[in-house]
């Protein structure tokens, strides 16, 4: 729900606090997904922890015009 939360108010009315929120979330996924994996201790949520990870990665590697619409570019270029 918390995420769910924090993707609309990132998608919706451009909170930036939110997206850096969403950014730490994403760093702490990774780290506990590494540490899963090198200690063998549940393979299987590691992996699925991993796979979040990368879906994180394709929405916060955003296009540019993403980029724009974040830093509001786009109102002054219209």
């Amino acid at each position: 729900m918390l995420f769910a939360t924090l993707t609309l108010l990132v998608s919706r009315r451009r909170c930036k606090i939110a997206m850096w929120i969403l950014i730490a979330w994403f760093v702490l996924n990774v780290t506990s997904a590494i540490i899963l994996l090198t200690t063998n201790i549940i393979v299987y949520l590691g992996r699925i922890w991993i796979l979040q990870a990368v879906g994180q990665v394709v929405a916060h590697g955003l296009p540019p015009s993403a980029r724009r619409w974040m830093r509001r570019g786009d109102e002054k270029a219209a």
